[in-house]
């Protein structure tokens, strides 16, 4: 769902924008009854990697917020 927000936002992000991305602690520590859920925030982590490699050029900020870490 990120990675769709952050595609219709591109058309209105400005030079210099940021994108902020909230992940969680479920990246870290496995939770025995929450596999998807870890999965898809692993996703997440390596999201703003590439949208930094992407959007960079254009000034764009990505960063990652993992509350708990």
């Amino acid at each position: 769902m990120p990675l769709f927000l952050v595609r219709q936002g591109l058309g209105r992000l400005r030079a210099g924008g940021r994108i902020i991305n909230i992940s969680s602690a479920a990246t870290r520590v496995a939770f025995r009854d929450s596999v998807v859920c870890s999965m898809a925030k692993a996703v997440l982590e390596t999201l703003p990697q590439a949208l930094t490699k992407e959007l960079g050029p254009r000034g764009v900020t990505v960063n990652q917020w993992r509350p708990g870490s």
